[in-house]
């Protein structure tokens, strides 16, 4: 015999952990989140980064499936607040074609993610490396000590050559090396649609 179930959809009212908002996220549609993700799912944020950011193919689409709602009114911009076991957690919604990265990067991130042992999707580590030399670089005035950390460990791992904390702390040396592989990819610097973002122009000559 069946017996109806009766309740409203997941989320609703609500997630009860961030693992239950990714197992959605997951089922229903295409997502990574970008980086600093190290300290998920027991902590929402890392000291210096406070919000989850993702990757989405359709922002709006990801904001009915996890009953998101904006903070802000102006349309360019893409922050959201989720209540996950009764704290408000924000979110960054970054999607295909916002110029956060040019089209033809974020479609090869998307296409390209990993399913991380912790149960959601992120980048996969050429995507991971490359992309947060480029938000540390162009989205941020002064790169952050602890991703300059991290970037080191990173090329490390993956034995990318010439690169050090001499080639992150020098504006040129860095710039020629990300102009190396987004040439080689085929990519290029873009400005973002979302108005809140820093775009480092003096950093591409721009002033």
């Amino acid at each position: 015999m069946i017996h109806p179930l009766y309740q409203d959809l997941l989320g609703t009212n609500g997630w009860q952990d961030i693992q239950q908002l990714f197992t959605v996220l997951n089922w229903t549609t295409e997502y990574v989140v970008l980086r600093n993700f190290e300290c998920l799912p027991n902590q929402y944020h890392l000291e210096l980064h406070g919000d989850i950011d993702l990757l989405v193919k359709d922002a709006v689409e990801v904001s009915f499936i996890t009953n998101a709602t904006k903070v802000f009114l102006e349309e360019y911009r893409v922050h959201y607040q989720i209540n996950i076991a009764g704290k408000t957690v924000f979110f960054d919604f970054r999607y295909i074609g916002d110029n956060y990265y040019c089209n033809d990067w974020e479609m090869s991130i998307l296409r390209n993610k990993e399913l991380s042992h912790k149960g959601f999707f992120i980048p996969n580590q050429e995507d991971y490396f490359f992309s947060l030399i480029y938000h540390a670089f162009i989205h941020k005035p002064t790169i952050a000590q602890d991703y300059i950390e991290r970037l080191i460990a990173m090329a490390s791992k993956l034995n990318i050559e010439h690169f050090s904390y001499q080639t992150l702390t020098n504006n040129k040396e860095l710039k020629l090396f990300l102009d190396a592989y987004m040439s080689k990819k085929g990519y290029h610097y873009s400005v973002p649609n979302d108005l809140s973002v820093f775009f480092n122009s003096a950093a591409l000559g721009g002033g």
